[in-house]
């Protein structure tokens, strides 16, 4: 350890070089366009049709339990190719295979509850994020009323507020660049120990 720091400090000036780079890479990340999210929760439920006491305590666990299990394929269904197909057609967006991939990758879902789904998509637009959102979430309800007609249609999805909630990705200079200094520091110090092991 001893001869690593005395060779780093015999080569400052290289040091000093990849610190440099480094930090103009951490610059370079810091101007890549920001990007924001959009997020927003459903609730899934099923209506109860109260018939007597007995009936009614009885339904309301069935109604419970179909609804918990109802959440997987919401979020099964609004990560699926074919909602993102009609995702696209709708935001008048070219259904190609790289904008498919694309578009599925800055969508995330998350079970935040028994009955609730947490629904985030990422851009680097604020208003086309959003809009991203509001899309997939209005289509997610209606494909899920429309299948249900046939299976289950007391069941629904409830969203939780009718706007998402944007934010900006968090993004910092001083960040980008401690770090973008850093690890070229790392990677220099990992090639002189390299180096000195093996000759």
């Amino acid at each position: 350890m001893k001869e690593l720091i005395k060779i780093i400090k015999q080569t400052k000036s290289v040091v000093v070089v990849a610190v440099v780079i480094g930090v103009i890479f951490g610059l370079i990340y810091h101007s890549v366009p920001k990007k924001y999210l959009a997020s927003g929760s459903l609730y899934i439920t099923r209506n109860l049709d109260k018939i007597s006491e007995d009936y009614f305590i009885y339904e309301g666990y069935y109604s419970q339990q179909t609804a918990k299990q109802y959440v997987n394929t919401v979020m099964g269904m609004v990560e699926s190719t074919d909602l993102m197909r009609e995702v696209l057609e709708n935001m008048q967006i070219d259904v190609t295979g790289k904008n498919l991939r694309y578009y599925r990758k800055q969508v995330k879902t998350k079970k935040s509850g028994p009955q609730l789904i947490t629904i985030t998509t990422r851009g680097t637009n604020l208003k086309e994020t959003e809009k991203f959102w509001d899309t997939l979430t209005k289509l997610s309800i209606d494909k899920s009323k429309e299948i249900n007609i046939a299976g289950d249609p007391q069941l629904r999805i409830v969203q939780i507020s009718e706007s998402p909630t944007v934010t900006e990705g968090f993004n910092s200079l001083a960040l980008n660049t401690i770090v973008g200094g850093g690890i070229t520091v790392l990677l220099y110090t990992f090639w002189v120990a390299f180096n000195k092991y093996y000759s």
